[in-house]
């Protein structure tokens, strides 16, 4: 299942947390389903769907989440929150 969770956390930080836990949920089915279904090839059909889903994120990912704050998307929104917090700190201490 630690691959589920690696697939839903890497699409909730491209997407959002909600397609984040959709993402991993389907994945963990899949996977489940793929090792109980005596089918030929559903198991590495599986984990190629879900490669290429990753695949798709690390090409894609900013332009399907739309970006977050900003032009930067989410990282750097984040990284701008973390910089002006350094400095609010930075200004505390030299008082």
């Amino acid at each position: 299942m630690i691959p589920a969770i690696i697939i839903g956390g890497y699409t909730a930080w491209f997407l959002g947390l909600r397609a984040g836990l959709v993402a991993g949920v389907v994945s963990a089915v899949a996977i489940v389903a793929a090792g109980l279904v005596p089918i030929p090839g559903l198991t590495i059909t599986v984990w190629a769907l879900l490669l290429g889903w990753c695949a798709l994120l690390f090409f894609f990912g900013r332009a399907m989440g739309g970006g977050g704050k900003g032009s930067g998307g989410y990282r750097a929104s984040v990284m701008q929150d973390l910089g002006s917090l350094a400095a609010r700190a930075r200004r505390l201490v030299k008082r």
